[in-house]
């Protein structure tokens, strides 16, 4: 069998920084992966020197966050463009 048959690729991992301008900024991580259509996920979030995985769904989203989320493409796109 093609090794590329024996692996289902759903979805990515990717780093998000959180610029500013940014409309996510001020919305907790909760609304922010409500706001997304499709699977996704915030899973870690990196802040200065902090690294945290599974952040809280009542973190506030600030500039210069970066958040490591999981998802299909669309998902993560969507994201971006926000």
């Amino acid at each position: 069998p093609l090794a590329e048959n024996q692996f289902a690729i759903e979805d990515y991992i990717a780093e998000l920084r959180i610029n500013e301008g940014s409309t996510l900024i001020g919305s907790t991580f909760r609304a922010v992966e409500e706001s997304v259509a499709g699977s996704f996920s915030l899973i870690g979030l990196i802040r200065g020197d902090v690294r945290e995985a599974a952040p809280s769904g009542r973190r506030v989203v600030r500039e210069g966050d970066l958040l490591i989320v999981r998802g299909d493409p669309q998902a993560i796109k969507s994201m971006v463009e926000k």
